[in-house]
């Protein structure tokens, strides 16, 4: 008897923690709401796929800050004054892009104009309670990475970071806020797949060409 009331109390607390641990993979509104309908000023201008031989730098811009809004305007003239910027990197309570615990989208279905090259927009959400630092002025540190024909995910870009820290303008995201950039569409003739890559968050994968030299860094 006694036996079989320890199994029931064994029982009772697994399912008390499997309820703890399905509240937890509660969605956020992010993840729930459809990517936002972008409008973009400059989308019937020219605008061509960028073109790359070697692993290059990644130039992401940031065109809005704010709620999660069904639709966006997309603005590309940056308020260094607002509340998503800070001077220099004195972070204080703002955490590093590498602790950031961050919802990453790229909707390929809407293409926007980046200084005349054709790409997706990126939506970043801060999911932490913490601010965080993700980019120096008015840029947003990601990366794209693809998938190599042996499955493995290496990056096509990396990070450029200002060589001098004076006058530098760090972007910052408040918690429960979103950015919204874009990444660029490659020319090349290499079909793979891609994704976003920020500190340890990774976006959906989405179907891009790339050339293969790309994962290389140039030769000297």
């Amino acid at each position: 008897m006694i036996q079989i009331i320890r199994l029931i109390s064994i029982f009772c607390v697994f399912i008390i923690f499997s309820n703890c641990n399905k509240e937890k993979e509660v969605k956020t509104p992010f993840e729930e709401q459809k990517f936002p309908i972008i409008v973009d000023n400059m989308t019937g201008q020219h605008a061509e796929l960028a073109s790359a031989s070697w692993l290059g730098y990644a130039h992401n811009q940031a065109y809005y800050f704010g709620e999660l809004l069904d639709t966006i305007i997309l603005k590309r003239q940056i308020d260094f004054k607002s509340d998503y910027f800070a001077s220099g990197y004195d972070y204080g309570n703002i955490l590093t892009m590498d602790s950031a615990r961050v919802g990453i989208k790229v909707d390929t279905s809407q293409i926007i104009n980046t200084l005349g090259l054709k790409s997706n927009p990126v939506l970043i959400y801060n999911k932490s309670i913490d601010t965080l630092f993700i980019g120096t002025d008015g840029g947003v540190y990601f990366i794209t990475e693809g998938k190599t024909k042996t499955g493995e995910w290496k990056p096509i870009e990396k990070h450029y970071f200002p060589f001098c820290g004076t006058g530098v303008i760090s972007t910052i995201l408040p918690p429960k806020k979103v950015v919204l950039s874009s990444v660029v569409n490659y020319s090349g003739d290499y079909n793979t797949k891609l994704r976003i890559k920020m500190g340890s968050n990774y976006s959906n994968e989405y179907d891009g060409w790339i050339n293969e030299s790309q994962f290389e860094s140039a030769k000297e």
